[in-house]
């Protein structure tokens, strides 16, 4: 339940979404919350197995749809601005069907 973390306020009804208080955690770890989230649902298949071989076609649940829609949307959040190129960067980690949690060497690469 990490997308709860991830949160930019506390729900905690149907309201709340929108005039909840603002979240405890900061901007930063709100963030990475979402992306961490986001690669791990990008990594789990519909079936609830786990993809492990770069580069084969899975096929995502919809949860994962939802994660990166909303990572796609903080790019033009004026919040998350000081954090476009990072946000950028995540999405093409999340969408690079070569990482897998089987070879964590392709996530921390720091030369792509």
């Amino acid at each position: 339940h990490m997308l709860k973390l991830a949160e930019d306020r506390e729900s905690g009804g149907l309201f709340n979404n929108w005039f909840g208080k603002k979240s405890k955690y900061s901007l930063e770890f709100r963030l990475t919350a979402k992306i961490v989230a986001t690669y791990v649902l990008h990594q789990i298949n519909k079936d609830g197995s786990l993809r492990v071989s770069g580069g084969t076609r899975h096929n995502l649940t919809s949860d994962a749809g939802k994660a990166m829609d909303n990572i796609r949307s903080l790019v033009n959040n004026k919040a998350y601005a000081a954090h476009i190129t990072t946000l950028q960067r995540c999405i093409g980690m999340v969408l690079d069907s070569t990482r897998t949690f089987l070879q964590p060497s392709s996530c921390y690469d720091s030369s792509r």
